[in-house]
């Protein structure tokens, strides 16, 4: 009655990613990290709109390899829980328009797989309490609620990560999630 969830926390720079088998009442055998894509050492040389080309291309394939280190069969993650941050911001354009290139690489690396969302908001009240909980409030809250994780060792990665897992845990509830272990239950009794 086990099932595998993804949680991203997108960016093209650096994006979350926790994968946790839950069985409709707890998570376990929690894993996490950051993909980091870097710009072009040549600059100069390279247009921005190619670079974001290449790096959304890293992000893809990271995204295929994890998904497929858990690929085993029964083991294919059911679900992905992302942290969908709104992408209203005119004062950033550019911030915005890479954070709308990962959400595309995202979308079109996870395919067919149902996606649950939740807001930086929703995420930060249902892990730490707070809507204003600050990025250590809700590593901390993890790491109370699920024992000592295995966090990437930059900080900067830890923060990402643990986002990540927040929006798994902020999804829980999802339509999608409870459907996911709803039909696990019924493939594992057979009907």
């Amino acid at each position: 009655m086990t099932v595998l969830l993804l949680g991203l926390d997108p960016g093209l720079a650096a994006c979350g990613w926790a994968l946790a088998t839950y069985d409709g009442r707890a998570l376990s055998d929690i894993r996490v990290g950051t993909i980091t894509t870097a710009p072009s050492a040549r600059r100069q040389r390279t247009l921005a709109c190619e670079d974001h080309v290449r790096r959304g291309r890293e992000l893809a394939d990271a995204l295929r390899y994890i998904a497929g280190q858990w690929d085993c069969g029964r083991w294919s993650p059911a679900v992905a829980a992302v942290c969908a941050e709104a992408m209203s911001h005119p004062r950033h354009a550019s911030s915005a328009a890479k954070l709308a290139l990962a959400w595309g690489v995202i979308v079109g690396a996870l395919g067919t797989l149902p996606i649950a969302q939740a807001s930086p908001q929703q995420v930060k009240l249902v892990v730490a309490g707070r809507r204003d909980a600050s990025k250590a409030d809700v590593q901390a809250a993890l790491d109370l609620a699920y024992g000592p994780i295995d966090w990437p060792r930059r900080k900067a990665d830890v923060e990402h990560a643990a986002d990540a897992l927040a929006a798994v845990v902020a999804c829980l509830g999802a339509d999608v999630i409870r459907a996911a272990v709803g039909v696990q239950r019924r493939e594992e009794r057979g009907l």
